[in-house]
């Protein structure tokens, strides 16, 4: 019987990550579910069922989840789950509590790095997320999110040539995102150079960015 029962369990976690690898996010919750219900303790489905809950945008049940793994496991990958999690609820400052957690338990790749910078942008510390986008960068070159992280910290921070430098790079690396190219006009707008403000918001606008068209019929 036990041995039926780690056969079963093992089937709906790998039919759980399967539906997560194909985004089905609300079938591998309930497959997840299906393991937990045999055993609370299986710390793999917990974490690939807060991370199902966190795409599904249902960040509360996701944190509940978060908050069980930390206080049962918690290691690296748990804190930096946690970390996106309360970035989403707009708890920034325990998200950066969170990610420094996670990098001070090992962990070291872009994912980490661009949250906790998201996560210091929203605090307005701008020197900070400035570092942390630039180490993401360094550990991913080809991450068109924090080349544009680093931009809008740059220019809030009041450089608006660097950030200028950077928004063109993101767009180089992602040249279908209307955001870039409406953040960029506003860029161009800060510099006075109103054509090249304009030209980038028709871009964005063809892109169907919301607030393109309005820029343009203002400027």
């Amino acid at each position: 019987s036990a041995i039926l029962d780690n056969v079963n369990e093992s089937q709906c976690y790998d039919d759980g990550t399967t539906y997560y690898r194909n985004e089905n996010y609300q079938q591998a919750i309930n497959s997840f579910t299906k393991c937990l219900n045999k055993d609370q303790n299986h710390h793999k489905s917990r974490f690939s069922k807060s991370w199902s809950h966190y795409f599904l945008g249902d960040y509360s049940i996701a944190l509940t989840d978060a908050n069980t793994l930390i206080k049962k496991r918690g290691n690296a990958g748990d804190y930096n789950l946690r970390g996106w999690v309360h970035y989403r609820l707009s708890k920034s400052k325990k998200a950066i509590a969170d990610f420094t957690t996670a990098i001070s338990k090992g962990r070291n790749d872009s994912q980490v790095y661009i949250g906790r910078a998201w996560s210091y942008y929203a605090d307005k510390k701008y020197y900070n997320a400035i570092r942390d986008f630039t180490k993401a960068i360094d550990l991913e070159p080809e991450l068109h999110d924090a080349w544009y992280g680093r931009a809008l910290a740059r220019f809030d921070s009041g450089n608006p040539s660097s950030a200028l430098s950077d928004m063109s790079k993101a767009i180089k690396l992602d040249s279908l995102n209307s955001e870039y190219f409406f953040m960029r006009g506003k860029i161009f707008l800060s510099m006075n150079n109103l054509r090249n403000a304009c030209k980038n918001w028709r871009k964005a606008s063809v892109l169907q960015h919301p607030r393109a068209d309005y820029y343009i019929l203002i400027y």
